[in-house]
């Protein structure tokens, strides 16, 4: 048993730290008109990880992806990206592993990401507006906040979803097999 977990911890220890990677190299702007809003891979990993240990995993990776982009990247200001990185990704992590943890099929899979597809954006449009606008830009808040949230957060979260989702659903199967073991 001990064995068990000891492999489970290093497992999900090496699905954070690829997770990092992903987010600390690999980021860019996926809309022109929002350069503040990067996409970056590094939830596949964290979906990887749900779908093969569980929704803890998944939190867990995303948990750690976070503190270690915050630590390493302290000196950029605040740590609302961080922040809304972690709730956002959790937000498809944890509906989607729910979802495929109790039929482990690729129709459950399926299901499980569109949901956390859904999820990812309401969670963003509703954090954006009521925590994150408020706390980076409450600006936003005497006349463009919904506008914004429509016209920006949503289509960028949906994007970011999909290509997330597609590539996981295109990797898991080969990756799968090494969790596994």
């Amino acid at each position: 048993m001990k064995n068990t977990n000891t492999k489970k911890i290093v497992k999900i220890a090496a699905l954070g730290a690829i997770s990092f990677v992903l987010y600390f190299i690999l980021e860019f702007p996926l809309l022109p008109g929002a350069p503040f809003l990067k996409f970056d891979f590094s939830d596949v990993a964290a979906l990887v990880g749900s779908f093969a240990m569980g929704p803890v995993a998944g939190v867990i990776i995303e948990f750690l992806k976070n503190i270690l982009h915050l630590l390493l990247k302290a000196n950029e200001g605040s740590p609302v990206g961080e922040l809304a990185n972690f709730i956002v990704g959790c937000a498809l992590v944890l509906p989607a592993a729910i979802i495929y943890k109790k039929k482990k099929v690729r129709k459950t899979a399926l299901i499980g990401m569109l949901v956390g597809i859904v999820s990812l954006t309401i969670f963003a449009a509703l954090f954006n507006y009521f925590v994150f606008i408020p706390l980076y830009a409450p600006g936003l808040l005497q006349g463009g906040a919904v506008k914004y949230i429509i016209a920006t957060i949503v289509p960028f979260n949906l994007i970011k979803g999909i290509i997330i989702c597609v590539v996981t659903f295109i990797l898991y199967k080969y990756i799968s097999p090494l969790l596994h073991k």
